[in-house]
């Protein structure tokens, strides 16, 4: 259940535009708690499309920490999502530098007290390190989840010198990400012109990283392990045992100097009561999909009842008709003495039967249509 009730009113606002010094229009999703103080704002950039691709994730994180008044601005880094420009390459300079403009950006703006944060995990981790590098002055603190300060040996590239499959695995994947439309909601008519850049400027990533075996200035770039030190802002950093990053934390602390001792977590928990929220979800939607079925078997019996009392109110008010139409030429007969007295009681018997089994004919049908408009909820 995604939790809507906190000490502050959420405003979310999408689409934010922001509009770098170079012409770049930047989509952001923002939620902001609803006060008339100033209060700081957190900053997530990845390529992984706000508004479909990490959506369920960022309406249980974000509007919780706004609720609780720290604004936070999810970022479709250049290239991604509904944000111009191409994304050529991961961790690139220019990231950082759009990163850097972003901060200063959101920190300027009459709501924000002027300090900004950065998190995420993975890529937003990534950047989150780099961008604290870069020292921009409203950064003062950030939380880089299952990241790594090494880029070649310690991440899907090569480790030890040797080549990791699952480098091509994350190719593709980005291949895939990087080819797709923006929103036409969004962004309007340009949309079209804006994929056809993308297409035009996707290409295999791993034809880049495949040209660069050997640790060299285009991995040194990015890798804060180059200099530990040039990050003064404060650093939250997480890992866990089972993490592809797990010695990154110990590998940082030892880079600034620092001794530590730190209590083993049980970093499972988290899986597991995912995985019985997971299983509550199926037997919800297994137990949504069972009561659908049996709706509709019930609406398509009802209507096939109505269907069938339809009909043998017809024959019904057919069979009356004729009984009504036989009465009165048998009377006419016997008025003519063509027929007995028996013959005209005789048919008035049956117009009588006849008058009957309308009227049951009629009461069943309209059972069946009120059972019928029960069943599709239209009960009166």
């Amino acid at each position: 259940m995604v939790r809507t009730e906190f000490p502050f009113a959420v405003e979310t606002i999408d689409p934010l535009w922001i509009v770098l010094v170079d012409g770049t229009r930047i989509a952001v999703t923002l939620w902001r708690p609803r006060t008339q103080g100033k209060v700081p704002v957190v900053v997530e950039m990845v390529p992984y499309r706000r508004r479909d691709g990490t959506v369920a994730r960022d309406i249980d994180i974000h509007p919780w920490l706004a609720g609780h008044g720290i604004a936070c601005a999810r970022i479709d880094i250049r290239g991604s999502g509904d944000s111009d420009g191409d994304l050529a390459d991961e961790y690139l300079p220019l990231e950082q530098l759009d990163a850097c403009e972003i901060i200063a950006h959101l920190a300027a703006q009459p709501w924000c007290n002027g300090n900004v944060g950065m998190t995420g995990i993975s890529w937003a981790g990534f950047n989150a390190l780099q961008v604290a590098a870069r020292r921009p002055p409203a950064l003062k603190a950030i939380i880089a989840n299952c990241a790594t300060d090494d880029r070649y040996a310690d991440d899907i590239h090569y480790m030890g010198g040797a080549l990791l499959t699952e480098q091509e695995m994350w190719s593709n994947f980005m291949l895939v990400k990087k080819a797709m439309a923006p929103d036409p909601q969004i962004v309007g008519g340009a949309w079209r012109a804006m994929w056809a850049s993308r297409l035009a400027a996707t290409s295999s990533l791993s034809e880049i990283w495949l040209a660069h075996q050997r640790r060299d200035d285009y991995w040194r770039q990015g890798s804060v392990c180059e200099d530990h030190g040039a990050i003064e802002c404060a650093v939250m950093a997480v890992c866990g045992w089972e993490d592809s990053y797990s010695n990154f934390v110990p590998r940082s602390l030892s880079g600034v100097g620092v001794q530590v001792e730190w209590e083993v977590f049980d970093w499972g928990r988290k899986k597991h009561e995912l995985a019985d929220r997971d299983k509550s979800i199926s037997e919800a939607s297994n137990a949504l999909a069972d009561t659908e079925s049996q709706i509709v078997m019930e609406v398509n019996t009802r209507f096939r009842q109505m269907q069938e009392s339809r009909q043998l109110l017809k024959v019904a008010k057919l069979s009356q008709t004729q009984a009504r139409a036989n009465v009165q030429l048998v009377t006419y007969k016997y008025r003519l003495d063509a027929v007995l007295l028996k013959d005209v009681l005789q048919a008035q018997t049956v117009l009588a039967n006849s008058d009957y089994d309308y009227q049951k004919a009629l009461l069943a049908f309209w059972t069946a249509k009120a059972d019928f408009e029960k069943a599709i909820g239209e009960e009166k």
